[in-house]
Formats: structure tokens, sequence, C-alpha cells
């Protein structure tokens, strides 16, 4: 077990936290829930046509779909859009790799020329 904490300590620690904030959120929504249910003086109900599951699976989706989006946007985007000289294009890294390799060739070059003149 302590092997397996330790080999996958990140996971479970993400996973803890998302089952918190799971929880913490399904009990604050079911709390807002029923206080509206019961100011409009209806009972508060888990299933059916107007339970609370579905305010909370709107609610869930609709934050999930923001983040997502963005995640994926960000992430899909960069990978094939350029904004230059900012962290995530690749331009500077692709100067940077140029100038490497003119380097290697001028290198290549004077040790061909040194063992030439041998």
């Amino acid at each position: 077990m302590r092997r397996f904490a330790s080999d996958y300590g990140l996971g479970i620690a993400l996973a803890a936290i998302f089952l918190v904030t799971m929880m913490v959120h399904t009990w604050s929504g079911w709390m807002m829930y029923a206080s509206e249910q019961m100011q409009h003086s209806s009972q508060p109900l888990l299933w059916g046509d107007d339970g609370y599951i579905w305010t909370w699976l709107e609610n869930t989706f609709q934050n999930w779909q923001s983040e997502f989006l963005q995640m994926v946007g960000t992430v899909v985007l960069t990978t094939f859009l350029v904004h230059r000289h900012s962290q995530q294009s690749a331009d500077d890294m692709d100067l940077m790799n140029a100038r490497v390799e003119q380097i290697l060739a001028m290198l290549e070059e004077q040790q061909g020329t040194a063992e030439e003149s041998k």
C-alpha cells in the first residue's frame, strides 16, 4: 500500500480533492435548492421532473463545459497557432534551433579544414 501511495500520490491527491469538492458542491447546491423550494411552499425532491438532480446536473456540466472548453481551446489552439514571443509559441525555440544548427555546421566546417591542414 505504501508503494502504491508513493507511485500514485498525485493521482490519489487529485481524486481526493475532486471528491471533496464535488461533495461540497452537491451539499451546498442541495441547501440552496431546498431553501428555494421551502420559500415557494414546495417540498424539495431529489428525483422527479423538478427534482434537485436536474439543477445539480445543469450547474455541474455548465461549469465543466466552460473549464474544458477553455483548457482545450488553449492547448489545441496553441498547438497549431502562433502568437509571436509568447511562452506557448515555439517561434523563439525554432530560432534558437536554427542558430544551433548554424553553429554546428560552422564547427564541422572548421574541424574539416583543421584536419585537411594536418
